[in-house]
């Protein structure tokens, strides 16, 4: 069966020749200022759109509506995103290191293998957004909405994570070694074969999480998380303490 043959009319021949033009000689590389010279409204006009593997580092994304793109690969380190909507879009295996994106709306995005190390999620809606393998250290989590997320497999050393949502959660081989999680809600989330050493989970709320075989945690923290609703099965290898009642 023979491919149907691409055709374009010389009209659109001529506007695909000068947006071309236009792109090669402006004085600017910078992402907005050629969406703007283009026509493009940034704040609305990007719903969708191939961005993968684009160059996009430092650059002010406030408030765009980028829901459903195509980001994969893209470089986005330094990006100010905070209040963006990226639900649904693809970010895997981006690199998102150090950026803003507080408030933003990434519900069900995928943000697999994606690296957000250092970068500010403080009130982010990551609900069900896939992030399995991904880069979270010492990332800023500070009230984010990550309930029923995948985070199997993530790196979140040293993350933030104060009164965050994470009921229904995957952190299944997840390495929270240093995570602040003072206040999270991690009912019905599950650690199974987590990495826990040195992680605060004072106030942290844990009936019905599941703490199958995690690595990390002390006989008394084990214990004191049993009483506020945990559960372990009794073969777990925890060795060395994770539980500080006094925070740190």
């Amino acid at each position: 069966m023979t491919e149907p043959e691409f055709q374009i009319t010389e009209e659109e021949f001529r506007e695909f020749q000068a947006i071309v033009q236009q792109i090669e000689t402006a004085d600017t590389d910078d992402f907005l200022e050629l969406s703007k010279l283009l026509g493009r409204d940034p704040k609305r006009d990007f719903v969708a759109s191939d961005l993968s593997s684009a160059n996009l580092s430092g650059t002010d994304l406030r408030r765009v509506d980028l829901s459903g793109a195509y980001l994969n690969g893209a470089r986005l380190s330094g990006a100010n995103l905070s209040g963006a909507n990226l639900s649904s879009a693809d970010l895997s295996s981006a690199d998102l290191s150090g950026t803003d994106l507080r408030r933003a709306n990434l519900n069900g995005a995928n943000l697999n293998g994606a690296y957000l190390n250092s970068a500010y999620l403080s009130g982010a809606d990551l609900h069900s957004a896939g992030l399995n393998g991904t880069h979270l250290n010492s990332a800023y989590l500070r009230g984010a909405r990550l309930n029923g997320a995948n985070l199997n497999g993530a790196n979140l050393n040293s993350a933030y994570l104060s009164g965050a949502n994470l009921s229904g959660a995957n952190l299944s081989s997840t390495c929270l070694s240093n995570a602040y999680l003072s206040g999270a809600n991690l009912s019905s989330a599950n650690l199974s074969n987590a990495y826990l050493s040195e992680t605060i989970l004072v106030g942290t709320i844990v009936e019905n999480a599941l703490f199958i075989d995690v690595v990390g945690l002390s006989e008394s923290a084990k214990l004191d998380l049993k009483q506020r609703g945990a559960i372990f099965n009794d073969t777990s290898g925890d060795r060395e303490s994770a539980y500080s009642p006094t925070g740190r």
